[in-house]
C-alpha cells in the first residue's frame, strides 16, 4: 500500500471534520453527500472499508510521520467525541 503524505491526510480529515460539522447544522442532500464523500476518500486513501477504521489508520500514520520527521506533538484531528445525534461517519455517531 501506498502512504499518504501528512500534509494529505490532514487535508483530508480537514475535509471530513467540516462535512460532519456541517450535516450537524442540517441534515440535507449535500451535507449527506459531502459527508459520504470525504468518508469515502478517507477510506480509499487509508485503504480501509469504514470510516473508523480510516480515521484510526489516519492517527497512526500520522503518529508515525511525526516519530520519523520529529515535528513535534500536534493534536489529533480524529477523536472521536462522545454525544448522540451525531450522523453516521461522523466520530462519536450512535455513542452515548
Amino acid at each position: 500500500m501506498v502512504t499518504p503524505l501528512p500534509h494529505v491526510l490532514r487535508a483530508l480529515l480537514a475535509r471530513h471534520a467540516e462535512a460532519c460539522a456541517r450535516r450537524l447544522e442540517g441534515d440535507t442532500t449535500a451535507s449527506r453527500r459531502a459527508l459520504d464523500d470525504a468518508g469515502y476518500t478517507l477510506c480509499v486513501t487509508t485503504g480501509t472499508r469504514s470510516v473508523e477504521e480510516a480515521l484510526a489508520r489516519a492517527d497512526v500514520l500520522l503518529a508515525a510521520a511525526r516519530g520519523r520527521h520529529s515535528e513535534g506533538p500536534s493534536p489529533t484531528l480524529t477523536s472521536p467525541a462522545a454525544g448522540e445525534g451525531r450522523p453516521a461517519g461522523c466520530p462519536g455517531a450512535g455513542r452515548p
